[in-house]
């Protein structure tokens, strides 16, 4: 058998170039670097908040995260990002990175948390427990076998003849089940835990385990779902190692992931049984049915179940219903048809015969036809019952997709919404405002315009006069309520938050005097409300639970809202005149985003069942009355972080662009009976 060195070539040389030249963060941005003693911070001009924020978090956790799984080789980048409006982390293990934006989380499947803390700690858990569970140090990135066979056919014009085989496989040096790696980052460690199981993630794993649609092992293993069962992959995780924790001890968590660095540990099961002393099923199945008892416990808890009955369902995600002006149309966003992240507004028409176009009999027909057809080539009972609900809802007229956030009725045919617009000439998405006109004569045919131009507002809502629009403008980590005059679009800002307080959904009163919204200050979740000046602000409800999705009744004098302080989201009402508080719902799901119709006789709201968000209907009765209703109008004791003005940019510098580390990737190829040894060098 020969033996052949290969070399880097020249090719090899330049792509390596162009990958370090293409990784680069935006270069219009003016960037800056600060550099503590464990860190270095990345930040563009503007962003000094951010960067001070996480400067002192990632100190405040370094110490907590090294007793637990030991010190990292080098310091770690922190990348901040505020390019566009998304919210999202990442980990580059072996370039001991991580990237955050500054825009904070608003997501269907999570509670509100402290963005910053919880990402940051996230990923820096990411970075300090993988390397714990790594099989081989960080700069060899992984192995890289290659086998090579030629056709018996020669040319002369070729050494041999052409490749006819070729069986590529990579080694990594780390092989965590995705379920064990985001399970730990979530569970974080104690003295630095910023992160919790929260209201939407129980309620996620509660329907999951009632209904017997819990994800199985190797399921929970990869990242190859679409929208909810990857959301899933988190849920599970973060619950099997807490309950990891708290059977067998906090300890087994970090053998966990340092038995999993043995050559021989070529599964979580290996690890799990010389740990645990167990096998992975049969942790599994403790598990499952330790869940199982729980949540059986809870359901029988609550009594008689108020849920209203479906209204609309089919894809995972239908939520922000809105009633049209004169309660005969609902609105309302799904993923209908499509995954996650491409949802449309759909409106249906509650009069009987609903929508009616030119042909509208010949497509019901062609529907119906092809609705049988795939009842008849379909096994699986769950996509009948989804076909046959798409069918029946073809008939609500979807309208623009992309849809952010809450949808607001302008009259009776334009709906206001916002998204994230087309990429700018950086590749940024930003937040802004369109309105869509419903064609009258075939309501399928309506057409978009855009009212804001990178103005990053969200949640808009328009005034009784029809004369303003109120909303939250996003940028540089920070949100603040902001109202635009429609005749000139002339803004006028009347809140002024410097210290990355968190606004959702601000409402305006029915007299046009008042702007109730979601604020989120620290751990804390309130509804406040203030003047339409700027002045008069107080908070108006307040729990020890998350309090959210403000509506108010059409006479002003009630106020509807989502609340999880008994740890399932249900949906109440309060008078404004006494702070009575009586609730709406009792389920055992989640209901979120109350819309009480135009005569306060219906609910419209979005309910988590079995299979995801419905969008449900119930007779608005007065509800039941809370006892103690002072558990909603508990004492805020929030104190402004301001801290980060002691941020100094002289101790800073501009950033110069520079490479992290070198990583190897040895390579050996069997090239017809010829062994090659070789060596891929990553440059970073």
């Amino acid at each position: 058998m020969k033996f052949f060195i290969s070399s880097i070539t020249a090719q090899l040389l330049l792509i390596l170039f162009a990958v370090t030249i293409s990784a680069q963060n935006p270069t219009h941005l003016k960037w800056r670097e600060y550099e503590t003693d464990h860190f270095i911070i990345y930040y563009p001009e503007g962003q000094e908040f951010t960067a001070y924020q996480s400067a002192e978090i990632a100190e405040k956790v370094h110490e907590p995260l090294v007793k637990m799984y030991g010190p990292v080789d080098s310091k770690i980048t922190i990348v901040i990002k505020d390019d566009e409006d998304y919210a999202n982390g990442g980990a580059y293990i072996y370039d001991n990175k991580i990237e955050i934006s500054a825009t904070s989380l608003d997501y269907d499947f999570r509670s509100y948390s402290d963005w910053l803390w919880n990402v940051i700690t996230h990923e820096l858990t990411h970075i300090y427990s993988v390397k714990q569970s790594m099989k081989a140090p960080r700069w060899l990135y992984m192995a890289y076998f290659q086998h090579i066979d030629y056709q018996e056919e020669k040319r002369e014009d070729v050494l041999t003849g052409y490749p006819n085989v070729v069986v590529s496989y990579p080694i990594p040096m780390f092989n965590n089940p995705a379920w064990l790696s985001e399970g730990v980052a979530q569970y974080q460690v104690r003295n630095a835990r910023y992160d919790s199981w929260d209201s939407h993630r129980d309620m996620i794993l509660r329907q999951a385990s009632l209904n017997d649609n819990l994800l199985t092992l190797d399921e929970m293993a990869i990242f190859n779902w679409t929208g909810i069962r990857n959301e899933m992959v988190y849920d599970h995780g973060f619950s099997l190692i807490s309950f990891i924790a708290g059977y067998y001890g906090e300890d087994k968590v970090p053998d966990l992931m340092k038995a999993m660095s043995s050559s021989t540990a070529i599964t979580f099961g290996v690890a799990c049984r010389r740990v645990l002393g167990l096998s992975s099923d049969e942790l599994y199945e403790q598990w499952k049915i330790h869940l199982g008892k729980k949540y059986l416990a809870v359901k029988d808890s609550l009594g008689t179940l108020i849920e209203g009955g479906i209204f609309r369902k089919g894809g995972f995600l239908n939520g922000f219903p809105a009633w049209s002006p004169d309660g005969s149309k609902l609105a309302y966003v799904s993923n209908r048809n499509q995954d996650y992240s491409i949802t449309a507004c759909f409106v249906a028409k509650l009069n009987p015969g609903g929508w009616n176009w030119k042909g509208k009999e010949k497509q019901e027909k062609r529907l119906k036809k092809e609705l049988e057809e795939k009842k008849n080539k379909s096994k699986d009972t769950k996509e009948i019952e989804d076909a046959m609900l798409t069918a029946k809802g073809s008939f609500d007229i979807s309208l623009a997709s992309g849809i952010q956030s809450s949808l607001i009725w302008l009259d009776e045919w334009n709906i206001l919404y916002n998204r994230r617009m087309p990429s700018d000439k950086y590749g940024s998405h930003w937040w802004d405002m369109y309105r869509y006109v419903i064609n009258t004569k075939d309501p399928r045919k309506g057409h978009k315009k855009r009212i804001t131009h990178d103005l990053r507002g969200t949640y808009p809502d328009l005034s009784p006069d029809k004369s303003k629009l109120v909303f939250v403008q996003n940028g540089a980590g920070l949100n603040n309520i902001f109202i635009m005059n429609r005749d000139d679009n002339s803004l006028e800002q009347i809140t002024h938050y410097t210290d990355g307080t968190r606004i959702y959904r601000p409402r305006w009163s029915p007299d046009g005097q008042n702007i109730v919204f979601t604020i989120h200050q620290g751990n804390t979740v309130n509804i406040a409300m203030i003047n339409r000046d700027g002045s008069g602000f107080k908070y108006i409800i307040t729990s020890d639970g998350q309090d959210r999705d403000s509506a108010w009744s059409s006479d002003g004098k009630a106020i509807f809202f989502s609340s999880d302080v008994t740890g399932i989201a249900n949906i109440y009402r309060m008078e404004i005149s006494d702070g009575s508080v009586y609730r709406i719902t009792n389920v055992i799901g989640g209901a979120f985003s109350p819309a009480p119709s135009p005569s306060d006789t219906t609910l419209a709201f979005s309910y988590y069942g079995s299979d995801g968000y419905e969008i449900r209907f119930m007779p608005l009765t007065a509800g039941e009355p809370v006892i103690d209703c002072g558990i909603f109008h508990k004492k805020v004791d929030y104190i402004p972080n301001t801290d980060y003005k002691k941020f100094n940019t002289s101790q800073s510098k501009p950033h110069v662009m520079k490479t992290l580390d070198f990583s190897f990737m040895p390579s050996i190829m069997n090239d017809r009976g010829n062994l090659k040894l070789g060596s891929y060098i990553l440059k970073s």
